[in-house]
């Protein structure tokens, strides 16, 4: 489902919904610092 800049609030829940990788944001944290993992390959900065 493509969007656009004048998308209702219901298409962009509908998108979200339809498409939940939109909206993973995974979270990695350390004693000295976090990465939020998007796109997931970022994790490995901490980790790799």
């Amino acid at each position: 489902m493509g969007l656009d800049p004048d998308s209702s609030e219901a298409e962009i829940l509908a998108a979200m919904a339809g498409s939940p990788i939109l909206i993973e944001r995974p979270i990695l944290v350390t004693k000295a610092r976090a990465v939020v993992g998007r796109p997931p390959e970022r994790i490995f900065e901490l980790v790799g």
